[in-house]
């Protein structure tokens, strides 16, 4: 598909400016276009997956903040493929950062790192602020909400991104063993 083939191409003519320690701020609209296809580029990429987050955390160096959401899509990659200390780490990079699928990446990092203690004060405060992140992961089988057709935005903190988080990640989450972790420590 050509548009992957141009993300690919920018990514690649983008590297350079990493290594020079660049800025490619999303703040400036200009830096917009080529931001946007980072993420076109990663979700792309499935080959080489430790190479691959070796490069985006190379690219997230040209967007420190990271207003573009690549660093979502890297935790995820990593938690999903057993890559949970590169996960914790960028997490960590951006600590007070608070989308749920990061908050939640943390609790799950920590979890599969057999940092129990950790993940369990982790969890405790994402309890105060995404609990319906959380609780939407638990049951094995939940309906989407009623109007989902109907929603043209997703609200940060609303049941449609948990419904997203749930489609996202609930397998990585059953795979660890954390779901019925979350039933003995949320009820």
């Amino acid at each position: 598909e050509l548009q992957i083939q141009l993300a690919a191409r920018a990514v690649t003519t983008l590297i350079p400016l990493c290594k020079r320690d660049a800025l490619l701020q999303w703040g400036i609209t200009e830096n917009r276009a080529a931001l946007r296809l980072f993420k076109l580029f990663f979700e792309s990429l499935s080959e080489d997956l430790i190479s691959d987050l070796a490069l985006a955390q190379l690219l997230l160096r040209l967007n420190p903040n990271d207003n573009h959401g690549i660093r979502i899509w890297v935790i995820k990659m990593a938690l999903t493929h057993l890559q949970n200390a590169v996960a914790l780490s960028i997490i960590h990079q951006y600590g007070d950062d608070q989308p749920a699928a990061i908050r939640n990446g943390e609790v799950l990092a920590l979890f599969k790192l057999d940092r129990k203690p950790e993940a369990l004060r982790a969890l405790k405060e994402v309890l105060k602020t995404h609990r319906n992140h959380i609780t939407w992961l638990i049951p094995a089988r939940k309906a989407a909400p009623k109007d989902l057709e109907n929603q043209r935005f997703v609200a940060v903190n609303s049941e449609y991104a948990a419904r997203d988080y749930r489609e996202d990640m609930r397998e990585v989450w059953v795979a660890a063993g954390a779901i019925a972790w979350l039933k003995t420590d949320i009820v």
